[in-house]
């Protein structure tokens, strides 16, 4: 995977998030209808619209909302999951950097590949019509709902009355004849007719509660049919979301800072209704967060360790560029700790250290040394002793604490001791002079030199 596919992955998530909340509510509405009907048909491929969202919600199905919520649930999740696998992937790289154990890196790979699997689901998955239906009614009623659920039932049953007393004409059970009750047989034909007149009257004003002449409209998006829609078949939008309105949205998402670590990412708290779908994803999400986390941690670490490191031997080597060639101090100088007779410039010494580590892993024994650091009268005694093999007094690199002579078979071309050298000394800033090589001008196997 790489930054620029992941970064163009959140820019389509954030420009067509309500498009994508849309479709995972028709996608649901459409399920609910379908399980009504026996049918038992999972709608996955997002082919119900943002109008459908709108038609649950205008026919004020219980479930409407619940859903909407649900929807966007998933929707947050996965714009967060987006900005984590980019923020996985960055950790993985400084992981490998730093040299982090590769177990742990295994695992965050794997993560990585799950999450962007599930992503993938969620996109394309409807909201689980169980889950929110189960939500849905656990939804509590709010005091307003419930005054005005009682104030429609009030009127609904006045209403009734009225249109009974009229159909069947037994004025007794009428408020008005209640109110009569007792008078003479004029006065009670006269309230009768009032009560007629009153009841016509309510019943105009009431709204009837006859079927719709259009039977094809369903009284719930969640029963009988599902709201037709066409397919989508172009990029996902939602109908405002027109080329120039989608310009400035383009800039701004791209001009905006994506999450680098994994501290900077955001994930949305469980506030309401989510499906398996979302949870599955959350629980990736979560897990990518633990293991990123860790890595970026060590990787951190290891990064900080190394930086002191390098510090440290930069202010070693700085600390003796004001002694001349062979008039350094001992107590300038570092010894590396399988040798205390020897000494080095400390960088060298600290680095000649790690080699030696690597040395004794390969071959069970430290390394040997013969020669390190040579003061002035060190060098005019070797070239009074060994003539041309020593450097002239004042030049040699023994005289800058940055020499060393080996023994223990490196100080033999061909052996198993100098190829291993050869192959690996590198890696430790050692290196073998080209002049010292088997073809040069001076050949010694035994002779290296530390350059940071």
């Amino acid at each position: 995977m790489s930054n620029g596919t992941h970064a163009g992955e959140r820019l389509a998530v954030r420009l067509t998030k309500g498009a994508l909340v849309a479709v995972l509510v028709g996608g649901m509405t459409a399920v609910a209808a379908s399980a009504h009907e026996g049918t038992g048909v999972m709608l996955a491929d997002g082919s119900v619209a943002q109008h459908a969202a709108t038609a649950a919600g205008s026919a004020g199905d219980a479930s409407a909302t619940p859903a909407l919520e649900a929807a966007e649930a998933r929707s947050a999740v996965v714009d967060v999951a987006a900005d984590a696998l980019d923020v996985a992937q960055a950790a993985h790289e400084a992981g490998e950097d730093t040299d982090v154990d590769s177990k742990k890196l295994s695992e965050l790979e794997k993560a990585t590949a799950k999450l962007a699997k599930l992503v993938e689901k969620a996109r394309t998955t409807p909201v689980d019509a169980d889950v929110v239906s189960s939500s849905a009614a656990a939804t509590p009623t709010t005091k307003s709902t419930a005054k005005a659920d009682a104030a429609t039932t009030t009127d609904d049953a006045a209403s009734g009355g009225a249109a009974d007393a009229q159909a069947t004409g037994d004025s007794s059970d009428t408020p008005s004849s209640k109110a009569s009750s007792g008078t003479s047989s004029a006065d009670a034909s006269s309230d009768t007719s009032s009560s007629d007149a009153s009841s016509d009257t309510a019943a105009s004003s009431t709204p009837s509660a006859a079927p719709s002449d259009d039977s094809t409209a369903p009284a719930s998006p969640l029963a009988g049919t599902a709201p037709s829609a066409p397919a989508v078949t172009g990029p996902l939008t939602s109908a405002g979301e027109t080329p120039d309105v989608l310009a400035p949205l383009v800039a701004e998402a791209e001009a905006a800072q994506a999450p680098h670590t994994v501290d900077e990412l955001v994930v949305p708290e469980v506030t309401g209704p989510e499906d398996r779908t979302t949870a599955e994803l959350r629980a990736a999400l979560d897990a990518i967060v633990e293991l990123a986390g860790s890595v970026e941690d060590t990787a951190q670490a290891r990064q900080d360790a190394a930086d002191a490191a390098a510090a440290k031997r930069a202010a070693w080597e700085k600390s003796l560029q004001g002694y001349a060639n062979g008039r350094i101090p001992a107590s300038a100088l570092c010894s590396p700790p399988f040798d205390s007779d020897a000494l080095l410039r400390c960088d060298a010494a600290d680095a000649l250290e790690q080699l030696d580590k690597a040395y004794k892993a390969e071959f069970g024994t430290h390394i040997k040394l013969t020669d390190s650091y040579r003061s002035y009268a060190g060098q005019v005694s070797c070239r009074a002793r060994k003539g041309s093999l020593c450097a002239v007094p004042g030049t040699s690199n023994h005289g800058t604490g940055v020499a060393v002579d080996f023994a223990g078979g490196i100080q033999t071309f061909g052996s198993r001791q100098h190829r291993w050298m050869v192959a690996h000394a590198a890696e430790f800033g050692w290196h073998h002079p080209g002049w010292a090589h088997a073809g040069g001008s001076k050949p010694e196997a035994w002779h290296w030199e530390y350059s940071g």
